[in-house]
């Protein structure tokens, strides 16, 4: 189900390129980032790759907690890739509540990556034991 990460990893690149014709279409304008959009495209691929892999199955969920670390872990270096800056830039100004509880933590932006990647392991480890064990 290696496969089934890296597809939901392609489809959060996808998401952030998306973001980054978003951007330039506000090119002048105020922007802020629509946090709960980009959620919403996240809960919609990992719909989509479910659909795609045909797994509709408890398992699943074990998955998308590996998938909500694949996309923590890689969603902000490569929207910031796309953007322009440099790939640990953090916005000074931020009216994003997620963004404003990443800062009260004071976990710096590659610890952070690392907390999502260990978290996506946990999630992929926890669904190779759970498929030892149930089948």
């Amino acid at each position: 189900m290696i496969y089934f990460i890296l597809t939901y990893a392609a489809f959060t690149v996808l998401l952030c390129a998306i973001e980054k014709w978003r951007i330039d279409a506000k090119k002048g304008e105020v922007l802020n980032i629509k946090h709960s959009w980009s959620g919403a495209g996240a809960i919609l691929a990992f719909i989509a790759t479910v659909a795609i892999f045909n797994q509709w199955n408890l398992y699943v969920l074990c998955l998308g907690v590996s998938c909500w670390g694949i996309r923590g872990a890689i969603y902000d270096p490569v929207l910031n890739i796309f953007r322009g800056e440099y790939i640990d830039y953090e916005s000074p100004t931020t009216d994003s509540k997620s963004d404003k509880a990443e800062k009260k933590r004071k976990i710096s932006f590659w610890m952070q990556r690392l907390l999502y990647l260990i978290l996506a392991a946990a999630g992929y480890g926890l669904y190779l034991v759970s498929i030892l064990i149930f089948k």
